[in-house]
């Protein structure tokens, strides 16, 4: 293992070695939406606008919207999506 510092290079994987025990010592990931959406619930807000945008207004911003829309419905909320730019000249 090396070293930097008194930090280990590598990660030792101590504790993973069965199956159980690697699920039970996983990481997990957390977004801010994971947070911050079921707090504007809990406050009983009607609606969250959320904008994104990039230059131009039909790639970047499509994407990402359309991969945010489906990430919060897996989540169990409702979303209604509105690309603004998509249909312009």
């Amino acid at each position: 293992m090396t070293k930097y510092g008194s930090f280990p290079g590598t990660r030792p994987r101590r504790l993973r070695t069965t199956p159980v025990m690697r699920r039970m010592v996983a990481e997990t990931r957390l977004h801010p939406a994971d947070f911050i959406l079921p707090a504007f619930v809990r406050e009983g807000k009607a609606y969250l606008s959320i904008g994104v945008g990039c230059t131009g207004g039909r790639h970047r911003s499509v994407a990402i919207s359309e991969q945010l829309a489906e990430r919060l419905r897996a989540h169990g909320y409702r979303v209604t999506v509105h690309h603004r730019d998509v249909e312009r000249d």
